[in-house]
């Protein structure tokens, strides 16, 4: 905008100059007009006017013809600038729109990946919580089930051995009935041998008599 400022007021100060002199020139030759008089000089004097008249107007043109088209340079510089600064702008905010975008999408993701990996460790270790547990319970049944199986096996003893003492209870039994009955029939031998040993006494007792 300065540099279309500076140039116009050249072309003012240009355009001003040239109508200036024609201005100067014609008041030059209307005082001469009042001074000289004779034939033929005034048309010459006019074609020499309306000569320098024409000149002053196409210079005039000119200069402002270059003041509109420095004028419309400027002005197509001015407004390429402003579409150029603009085309920056939408694109830094286009830009910046997208690296938000993809922060977001990148966060979003990053915050989806975290909670899937938190809620997979949580899973993990549930899981192992289960098979502790499991193998936990296995052991115990495992456990249990040994103990029922020495409380069988102590139990089949037991009954093992209370059947063995009874056995064992009824061999003495019987073989103390048997020795009983054995000492009767001693005694009962014995007796008799007693008996008949006084009976072989008592008759050779009798035969020495």
């Amino acid at each position: 905008m300065r540099s279309f400022a500076s140039f116009g007021t050249v072309a003012t100060l240009l355009v001003v100059s040239v109508a200036g002199t024609a201005a100067n020139i014609n008041t030059c030759t209307s005082n001469s007009l009042l001074n000289i008089r004779g034939g033929g000089f005034f048309e010459k004097l006019d074609a020499k006017i309306s000569s320098w008249t024409k000149s002053g107007d196409e210079a005039i043109d000119r200069a402002s013809k270059a003041v509109d088209s420095a004028s419309d340079r400027t002005k197509n510089k001015i407004d390429e600038t402003d579409a150029r600064l603009k085309k920056a702008q939408t694109d830094a905010e286009t830009k910046a729109k997208k690296y938000a975008a993809d922060a977001k999408v990148k966060a979003e993701r990053t915050k989806a990946e975290a909670k899937a990996k938190a809620q997979q460790m949580a899973d993990e270790a549930k899981a192992r919580a289960e098979k502790m547990k499991a193998d936990a319970k296995s052991a115990a049944d495992r456990t249990r089930a040994k103990v029922e199986e020495q409380k069988k096996r102590a139990h089949a003893a037991a009954e093992r051995a209370e059947k063995e003492a009874n056995r064992l209870a009824d061999q003495a039994k019987h073989a103390k009935s048997e020795w009983k009955a054995s000492a009767k029939k001693a005694e009962s031998a014995l007796d008799d041998g007693i008996d008949h040993a006084r009976g072989i006494f008592g008759g050779i007792k009798d035969f020495f008599k």
